[in-house]
């Protein structure tokens, strides 16, 4: 998902949609299960207009995405329309374009994603809109008693309850009903990615419709996907030390999912107050806590409150969304924000970290970090600050031996070229990896202990982009990521995190790094100087060098 800009438009679904459901009390909690649909408290409605939340709703974007075959992007816009405006002729003039674009009314009619995703080709569909949308659709005819629009959904209700083997979107086992977020015509169960947030939307769906529609066939099938929901939990939180987005193959969640799982959890406890939710809800929370607190730092009579928006997996994203902060100490309270990540007119350190002096007394400092998208606001978690003294340092550099091969060359003791052009094969003979990449292997004069929490930074200068991999080599086992292209210039800052690589969690020291530079990507030469190789153990540090330095930082 791409970072959001801010979109004006936007405010009128804010003052609505707060306005409808924005309390948290007891009550309306007690009654989150029985609202109509598109009434339903910000707690429930979060997951289905968080995403996409930026878009543009007119007319014209909403034919453009219709046209170019996106079902969730369609989906989302129709709950935020009515949500906004509560304009009927509106939606039956988009619902009647859905229906008669996909044949919805037929009865091989379905809402097909008409463009290649990946290595999936146009035709693929998913249980998220084949869900969400008669949920719509319900949604609508509670509100305006519109027969048509129940009809409609039922019958798309039956075709996606299917098996996905006969077109539908549930897997159906002993271990429960897992709803596919990526399907298509042939698919066999060994295919299957299990994407967890894809089968979270999905099932909230047909919990509300459960609900709406009073009825036990979709109750059981809601319970059943609850049953493999708790079934394969353990798979996707592991160890605990950080969660997977989906389980075949498994690939690491971005910080942006882990928020949105977290949501959808606290949506579905909202709905359903099976403590499991409540628990998965926490379990992220508690991993997200970890990875982006906040310190309160005094050096002699002056206190420093300090918060990262860098880290894990991925720190060369700023991937937690804009960032506010509420500290109290029991007698002062203090709110802070770090701007949009998008806003591009702030510098880096500005709108990656937070350093403010503060009042607040540590000892008894709690403080909630929440994400902000767009007016939307999102409790990440609630804790106590982490207390450090003493005058701090910009990380810790280490001092390394290193050796470039292939590719990459030393024209001389302080630099490396990275040529493309250089060739170890015979002109006949085909490409293998000689002729396609350079490497640079850093050696430490000792191995870096490496803990969960710790970012390791390699600053370098180059007059060129270059395509990166990496391997930590760690007690005789290889560990590798891809890495986004840098782009040319001085202080140019690869970041990494052992939790952005496969089974980073078995990381414990860094006895080498292993750059790969894959030259059949590269245009020409490229000329880099090596610089620091420096390990930051907290965001205080990270700070002091993002203050002090002012590196060449990649952010998506």
């Amino acid at each position: 998902m791409q970072h959001p800009s801010r979109t004006p438009w936007f405010a009128a679904i804010l003052v609505l949609l707060f306005s409808l459901g924005g309390c948290s009390d007891d009550t309306a909690k007690k009654d989150a299960q029985t609202r109509p649909i598109l009434q339903s408290t910000t707690e429930v409605l979060r997951p289905f207009v968080w995403f996409y939340a930026d878009s543009d709703n007119s007319e014209a974007n909403f034919r453009a995405q219709l046209d170019y075959g996106d079902p969730l992007q369609i989906t989302t816009r129709l709950i935020q329309d009515w949500i906004a405006n509560r304009t009927l002729d509106r939606i039956d003039r988009r619902v009647a374009a859905i229906v008669e674009k996909w044949q919805l009314d037929k009865e091989g009619g379905r809402m097909d994603y008409s463009f290649d995703y990946g290595k999936l080709k146009a035709g693929w569909y998913s249980g998220m809109d084949s869900w969400s949308f008669p949920m719509f659709l319900i949604g609508i005819w509670q509100e305006t008693g519109r027969l048509e629009y129940r009809s409609l959904a039922e019958e798309l209700i039956r075709k996606a309850a299917r098996d996905v083997g006969a077109g539908g979107t549930v897997w159906r086992g002993d271990e429960g009903c897992w709803f596919s977020e990526y399907a298509w015509d042939g698919m066999s169960q060994d295919d299957e990615f299990h994407v967890l947030n894809g089968h979270l939307y999905s099932l909230q769906s047909v919990r509300m419709l459960a609900t709406a529609l009073n009825s036990p066939d979709l109750e059981k099938l809601y319970r059943c996907g609850v049953q493999a929901t708790k079934t394969k939990s353990a798979h996707f939180l592991g160890d605990g030390i950080w969660p997977l987005y989906m389980l075949n193959p498994r690939t690491i969640d971005q910080t942006h999912y882990v928020i949105y799982e977290t949501m959808q959890f606290d949506a579905l406890y909202e709905l359903d107050r099976d403590p499991f939710f409540q628990e998965q809800a926490a379990a992220r929370r508690k991993v997200l806590q970890r990875q982006f607190p906040v310190y309160v730092l005094t050096v002699g009579d002056e206190r420093r409150l300090t918060l990262s928006a860098v880290g894990a997996p991925h720190p060369y994203a700023i991937d937690t969304y804009a960032l506010e902060l509420e500290c109290a100490d029991g007698s002062r309270t203090e709110r802070y924000s770090l701007p949009h990540p998008t806003d591009t007119k702030q510098p880096l350190v500005a709108r990656a970290m937070l350093d403010v002096r503060t009042n607040l007394d540590p000892s008894t400092t709690k403080c909630r970090v929440t994400s902000e998208y767009v007016g939307f606001r999102f409790m990440l978690y609630d804790a106590p600050v982490r207390v450090l003294s003493g005058e701090t340092r910009p990380g810790a550099d280490v001092a390394f031996s290193r050796e470039a091969l292939f590719d990459a060359w030393t024209p001389d003791a302080r630099h490396v070229v990275v040529d493309p052009g250089r060739r170890h094969n015979p002109p006949d003979a085909p490409d293998t990896y000689l002729d396609t990449q350079g490497r640079l292997v850093l050696t430490p004069d000792a191995p870096i202990p490496f803990g969960h929490e710790d970012l390791l930074g390699f600053e370098f200068d180059a007059d060129g982009p270059l395509q990166l991999g990496v391997i930590i080599h760690s007690r005789g086992r290889d560990f590798f990521r891809y890495y986004p292209a840098t782009r040319p210039g001085d202080r140019t800052l690869v970041l990494l995190s052992p939790l952005g690589f496969d089974d980073g969690t078995q990381i414990a020291s860094v006895d080498r790094v292993t750059f790969f530079f894959y030259t059949d990507k590269q245009a020409g030469p490229v000329r880099l100087t090596p610089g620091r190789l420096t390990v930051f153990r907290n965001a205080v540090e990270l700070y002091e060098y993002f203050r002090l330095r002012d590196p060449n930082f990649y952010t998506e």
